[in-house]
């Protein structure tokens, strides 16, 4: 019987460790993503974004996504503008130009529909440092 005390002692020990040294590395890999969302949403919207827009503006919106860096002008750093959910909400709809930006950047009215619209906006609106 205190052989198996002493296992399940060791085991439980053991465990204990391991669950902390999976939060203490995860906590440290959280540095590159982006913000969490805080409400439905912006979950939805986040994972909208990171589908639809993160190869150009980058998995955090700083506009350093992979297929962006050959863009000239760069795509938009979220985190570095003012955050307008209406100018947001058109470009998105209707593409860059739109709002007087890039046309590399792509309309999404139909690839989107209104309310993936708005969710991708209020994610947008969290990435504002």
């Amino acid at each position: 019987m205190k052989r198996i005390q002493n296992t399940l002692q060791s085991l439980t020990t053991r465990i204990r460790f391991a669950a902390l040294a999976v939060a203490v590395v995860g906590t440290a890999s959280l540095a590159d993503e982006p913000p969490a969302a805080g409400d439905s949403a912006g979950d939805s919207g986040q994972a909208l974004y990171l589908r639809h827009c993160a190869s150009c503006h980058g998995p955090a919106g700083r506009g350093d996504g992979q297929e962006g860096r050959a863009f000239e002008p760069p795509p938009t750093d979220f985190t570095e503008v003012e955050p307008d959910a209406a100018r947001f909400e058109t470009a998105i709809r209707d593409g860059g130009m739109a709002v007087d930006k890039a046309g590399t950047m792509p309309a999404f009215r139909h690839t989107l529909g209104d309310e993936e619209i708005q969710d991708v906006v209020a994610y947008l609106m969290q990435l504002q440092r």
